[in-house]
């Protein structure tokens, strides 16, 4: 999701670009869209937030809501993982909803928006997020920064080496990586 908005970064390109950010939580996705109304009038990026669920495919998907809310996943967090480590975990269970999710190309297909470069940092589910966009996104974009992992944070989270093997087979190289 887009919590707490876009990476002050992108006011580089002024408003050469139109940011778009998916926010599942409805109450995050109002506040950020009043903070970017505001901005619309200053030579700032254009942003759109999309109250919707990137995933692999649409419908309803559990969304799981954790205390703090940036930790929140449509993957439950690993428990047991967390629960091995020293000191109050930041990623404690809170409640699960129900949220609306499409894919990237179903979301082209309808906006008619072409995609040059995708950030994805979802808690888990950015291969999921990618296997939505093969048929049409994944061949247009440019360049792709994705948060991987190395470790299971949320079940079902596939590692560093499946993402990087599934991008591989979609064209893309590894150029970096930003341990952080």
């Amino acid at each position: 999701g887009v919590a707490f908005g876009f990476d002050r970064i992108w006011d580089l390109f002024a408003d050469q670009c139109l940011l778009i950010g998916f926010e599942p939580d409805s109450e995050e996705c109002n506040l950020l869209r009043s903070e970017y109304e505001v901005r619309k009038s200053l030579p700032l990026p254009r942003e759109k937030v999309e109250n919707i669920a990137l995933w692999e495919t649409p419908g309803t998907i559990p969304f799981y809501v954790t205390v703090l809310p940036n930790n929140s996943s449509c993957l439950p967090p690993n428990k047991a993982l967390y629960d091995s480590m020293p000191g109050e975990s930041q990623v404690v269970l809170d409640h699960t909803v129900e949220i609306s999710a499409t894919t990237l190309d179903g979301y082209q297909k309808e906006s008619k928006i072409k995609f040059d470069f995708l950030k994805l940092d979802v808690q888990g589910g950015e291969l999921a997020i990618l296997k939505g966009g093969v048929q049409r996104v994944l061949g247009s974009v440019l360049a792709a920064v994705v948060e991987v992992g190395f470790v299971e944070r949320y079940m079902g989270e596939p590692y560093f080496a499946g993402i990087d093997q599934f991008m591989r087979k979609q064209g893309f190289r590894l150029f970096d990586i930003d341990i952080r």
